[in-house]
């Protein structure tokens, strides 16, 4: 693995030019013999995954009347929101050096065992959960992406929270549930499942502060130096033009990723412990979230780490058990009062009554079939 590798680090970039920037920087990651650990934040904005729908990630209207734009990452992942309490991240890595996995999800981990490093210096214990996420203490601190254009190089991305306006959150993107639940329970809900860098270590610790750490996490995770340069104009001229083509345009980020449409099912059920109510978020055959509420007792370690493992999982529901099954002996002593039998029925009911409003599915759909056979 090379021994120096290439920091850029700047702030407040707009959407179309950060973007444009990573993307570019990728493009060109062949002109390196080393990777780029590029540091940065946002003016305020909203990202939307590579392969998501706008509409139905972000509340449009809300990000209109609050002057908040609206852009498409080159990578995968979630919708969020980015300003200047928002760490950016992307590690660009040639592809013809040593010492970096060629699976997506290998690679996924190695360029997040940077961010944990970092995180471990400041005492926050990270480790990698669900599909592509960083958590500490089960709630969710920084949120992955990945994205390969050509034969050049692959980019990481990363978001990590220094801290997060939870309410302004709420009003940009569209929250699982929004007709359904008041906003107060959508508040705590979120609250419970969302830390941040300075909820750990101080409300005085600051963005630059937090870039020193990332980067020195990264040095000591990879063994390498990473020294302080500038975009070469080759570099800056692609990016430029992608924000003319690309970035800055509606087709980009407005384009149609979601023939697929997100449907709602909940159910409930009376245990020793208390009520439990589950509700799921689903796409086609496709898990997309789980969340637990009600007056039940137990751990929210053992919830959020429930949650999380059942995050874009296949519907399955022999699978759906094993998960649940697995989580659960993780956590025996949190759910010695309601048994997994009690949580694989209230789940499967739940995607059953999605199942009901989603036409998208296949007439083999695994939704509506075997729940006492499983269970």
């Amino acid at each position: 693995m090379p021994v120096n590798w290439r920091l850029l680090s700047d702030s407040k970039v707009l959407p179309d030019s950060g973007l444009a920037l990573d993307d570019a920087l990728t493009r060109s990651a062949s002109e390196w013999g080393s990777p780029t650990l590029r540091l940065y934040t946002y003016t305020p904005c909203v990202l939307v995954g590579r392969f998501q729908h706008v509409p139905t990630e972000v509340n449009i209207e809300h990000c209109q009347s609050m002057g908040v734009p609206i852009n498409r990452r080159p990578s995968g992942g979630g919708a969020i929101i980015m300003g200047p309490d928002q760490l950016g991240i992307a590690l660009i890595i040639p592809n013809r050096i040593d010492g970096f996995a060629m699976r997506s999800s290998d690679l996924m981990h190695q360029c997040a065992s940077g961010l944990i490093r970092a995180l471990e210096k400041l005492g926050i214990s990270a480790k990698f959960q669900g599909k592509n996420d960083l958590v500490a203490d089960n709630r969710k601190i920084a949120g992955l992406g990945l994205y390969q254009p050509n034969s050049s190089g692959r980019l990481f991305h990363a978001s990590l929270l220094l801290d997060l306006n939870i309410k302004t959150m709420l009003k940009l993107l569209r929250a699982p549930f929004d007709s359904t639940e008041a906003s107060t329970n959508r508040y705590s809900a979120v609250s419970k499942r969302i830390t941040t860098v300075r909820s750990s270590v101080g409300t005085d610790f600051s963005m630059s502060e937090l870039i020193e750490t990332v980067r020195a996490g990264y040095e000591d995770e990879f063994g390498v130096r990473i020294e302080s340069q500038k975009v070469n104009s080759s570099e800056q001229q692609l990016a430029d033009h992608l924000v003319e083509t690309q970035y800055s345009t509606t087709e980009w980020i407005y384009r149609d990723n979601a023939p697929v449409r997100d449907y709602v099912g909940q159910s409930s059920i009376r245990t020793g412990a208390g009520d439990l109510e589950i509700k799921v978020i689903t796409a086609g055959d496709t898990l997309k979230s789980v969340f637990l509420s009600g007056n039940f007792i137990t751990s929210d370690n053992a919830v959020h780490d429930l949650e999380s493992s059942l995050r874009w999982h296949t519907s399955e529901p022999r699978a759906l058990k094993q998960t649940i099954a697995k989580s659960m002996k993780q956590n025996a002593k949190a759910w010695d009062s309601i048994s997994e039998g009690e949580i694989t029925t209230t789940l499967l009911r739940a995607l059953n009554q999605s199942d009901t409003s989603n036409s998208n599915l296949t007439a083999g759909s695994c939704f509506g079939r075997e729940i006492a056979e499983v269970v």
